[in-house]
């Protein structure tokens, strides 16, 4: 199989801690992939979008959650997200607030790229506050093992720290929370500022 990513990606950084804590790595070789310069990527993925899983089959799957449910589902057994429809729903709901903190900071990281007199400081503003108000939650409901919500809320918040840093954002109630994790090497291994090879 072939993962299209980049290093700084934080939708293509949760499939492949996935593919780490699934034991997956050897049989999924990474590509990476700058989707906006590689005009060819769209006969990969129509939407132009990373992550794309090529499997062996040819057949491609795109977005980040597709990929990881479709990885867990297959040699998982519900390690990431459980199988029985309760505990799913409630797992599936935490990492769509986790991953709203990811589109809230990749936002930001588009509306910074704009030149300053075409900015929005009213965008800025709320999806800044969706970040603070989205840390502080996950950090109260987040469970203290790498499940998808977890991978996706450890990805968040070092996404903030990297991308984001001179805003100033209060993400302590989750850097606290991810502090249990420590030097975790699919963590470590992923962070968005070390080049993939």
């Amino acid at each position: 199989m072939q993962l299209y990513a980049s290093a700084p990606s934080p939708y293509a950084r949760k499939v492949r801690v996935a593919l780490m804590e699934l034991d997956l790595s050897d049989r999924v070789r990474i590509r990476p992939t700058n989707s906006i310069e590689d005009a060819g990527f769209r006969e990969i993925n129509p939407l132009g979008k990373i992550p794309a899983l090529r499997l062996d089959d040819g057949t491609v799957i795109y977005d980040s959650l597709v990929i990881v449910d479709w990885l867990d589902q297959a040699v998982g057994g519900g390690q990431l997200i459980p199988l029985q429809a309760k505990a799913r729903n409630a797992e599936l709901r935490r990492h769509a607030l986790a991953n709203g903190v990811i589109d809230a900071a990749y936002n930001i990281v588009s509306e910074l790229r704009r030149p300053q007199e075409t900015r929005s400081d009213t965008w800025i503003a709320r999806w800044s506050a969706a970040i603070g108000a989205g840390a502080s939650v996950l950090a109260r409901e987040l469970p203290d093992t790498l499940t998808l919500s977890a991978i996706t809320g450890v990805v968040a918040l070092d996404y903030v720290a990297f991308r984001l840093a001179d805003l100033d954002l209060d993400t302590s109630d989750l850097a606290a929370w991810r502090a249990q994790f420590g030097a975790r090497p699919s963590l470590e291994t992923t962070l968005p500022q070390i080049e993939l090879t």
